[in-house]
């Protein structure tokens, strides 16, 4: 299956990857890069049940923001939460898949 759409960008020290495959089929991917090897090492695989829409938590004054799928979520830097939340605001809201 071919990814349609896709946000990818550095997540402390790993990698965050937010994944459209259609029009209901989300994946979140968190992984890191074994550079010796030249290989992925995947921390993390989340797959959205169909019709499953990734949210952003914005979180508070106490709390990260947060970006849930399904019952799953990671936290995010300030600065990933504001580039993740004009992707998800273009995509999510039935943008090109």
């Amino acid at each position: 299956m071919k990814t349609s759409t896709q946000f990818i960008a550095p997540c402390f020290d790993a990698t965050l990857s937010v994944n459209r495959y259609s029009a209901d089929l989300w994946a979140i991917h968190l992984f890191k890069s074994e550079e010796k090897r030249a290989k992925f090492r995947s921390i993390v695989l989340i797959l959205g049940e169909p019709n499953q829409l990734p949210e952003l938590d914005p979180g508070d004054t106490s709390s990260a923001p947060k970006l849930w799928l399904g019952k799953a979520a990671f936290e995010l830097s300030t600065e990933l939460a504001s580039k993740l939340r004009s992707f998800l605001g273009e995509h999510v809201e039935g943008g090109a898949a």
